[in-house]
């Protein structure tokens, strides 16, 4: 489920309506992927852990690997909490950590138990931690002795297979939420535009200036006119390409579209797509061409 949801978020952050404003900020574009990255990674090794060889009678040189089992899926625990919450960041959720305290419980019992059990600090109160080594035969209650300066003592369970359910339910739930919010977003961004038409970018007397275009490249008398058409195609282009929205659609969210347009990038553009990149080339050289029979 997990894995299911993080594909859904890379569809949306890499579709054409949020790909480029997302890019252009890079260090936050590096966190989201990072992040996702180490939400799939942790889950890997999250779903790997297996508590039945724990619960075997073993020999003493088993002990090694059940520590081993016990310290990685802590702090797999530990690292997906952190990859989940620096997503949410980078795509500017209102998840927070302290919103979530089952959580931050799993935050807890890993820094006590083995990320920094020899010397910990918490709310200005110092303490020192045991793993009950008998205990680690148990999965579902591995004893954790908490000692503190004023000569008491707390002994808990760990629950591991129950931390395990329960961070695995609300790291879905929260990823499911980011997921409907930037669904949200794309359908926000398709309202914003779906009555805008290209076509009122372009005036209708279009057509007329590239008539009379053709008749300059037909008949040397008429390169005045020819002069003037070029003008005017050159204005009109550059007009649409400081359209308000030319920046944020036309090569990033329009491609999105292949019946009217499409990335630079694709091997397979569109034929509108095709006729506004190519014109590029055509309008340049005609460009050259009005200076140089200008200068004549």
């Amino acid at each position: 489920m997990i894995l299911k949801q993080t594909k859904q978020i890379r569809h949306f952050i890499n579709g054409p309506r949020m790909s480029h404003m997302l890019r252009k900020n890079v260090e936050n574009w590096n966190q989201i992927c990072s992040s996702l990255d180490v939400i799939e990674d942790t889950d890997e090794a999250i779903r790997a852990f297996n508590p039945t060889p724990m619960c075997r009678e073993s020999l003493r040189e088993d002990m090694g690997k059940r520590y081993l089992a016990l310290y990685g899926v802590l702090q797999a625990l530990f690292l997906q909490q952190d990859a989940v919450f620096h997503l949410c960041e980078s795509l500017s959720t209102s998840h927070e950590q302290s919103s979530y305290p089952r959580l931050d419980n799993i935050r807890d019992v890993r820094n006590a138990s083995i990320g920094h059990p020899t010397k910990r600090t918490k709310r200005k109160q110092r303490s020192h931690h045991f793993l009950s080594r008998i205990s680690m035969n148990h999965p579902n209650d591995i004893r954790l002795l908490s000692f503190y300066p004023d000569g008491s003592m707390k002994a808990e369970g760990i629950d591991l297979v129950g931390l395990i359910a329960q961070q695995v339910n609300d790291v879905e739930s929260i990823l499911v939420e980011v997921v409907a919010i930037l669904r949200q977003r794309v359908e926000d961004h398709k309202a914003k535009f779906m009555n805008e038409k290209f076509a009122i970018d372009f005036p209708t007397t279009l057509d007329y200036s590239f008539e009379k275009l053709f008749e300059a490249l037909r008949r040397p008398d008429r390169a005045d006119q020819g002069i003037w058409a070029v003008q005017d195609v050159e204005q009109v282009m550059s007009d649409f390409r400081a359209a308000p929205r030319f920046s944020v659609r036309t090569w990033t969210s329009i491609h999105s579209t292949p019946s009217i347009c499409c990335s630079t990038n694709s091997p397979t553009p569109s034929r509108n797509c095709e006729s506004i990149l190519k014109v590029n080339h055509p309008i340049s050289s005609l460009s050259e061409w009005r200076r140089s029979w200008g200068s004549t």
